[in-house]
């Protein structure tokens, strides 16, 4: 996933609003972090922009959301996963 630029440092300095932590917590049983350090567990849950920024669709149309996103102007749009199966399981971030 990537990071705005220099938000790794804000957040090593202690600047993390405080929700971020209670969103953490929140999906410590459903997220796999991996080997990724505290830091970045905490600004996968910034509570700044939890959701507002993330969205789920099928593969087939993700191509044409990020190329219409893109023809509006925004530049930093990324597909960050896919799913692997239907129903509830674990988020797993991988490196």
């Amino acid at each position: 996933v990537p990071f705005l630029h220099e938000v790794k440092n804000l957040a090593t300095a202690g600047i993390i609003p405080g929700g971020t932590y209670n969103n953490l917590d929140f999906v410590k049983d459903a997220v796999d972090f991996g080997n990724h350090p505290r830091t970045d567990q905490l600004l996968l849950c910034d509570a700044q922009t939890s959701g507002g920024l993330l969205v789920a669709m099928s593969e087939k149309e993700s191509s044409k959301y990020l190329h219409d996103l893109k023809d509006a102007g925004m530049k930093n749009v990324f597909v960050i996963g896919h799913f692997t199966q239907t129903g509830e399981g674990m988020i797993h971030i991988g490196n």
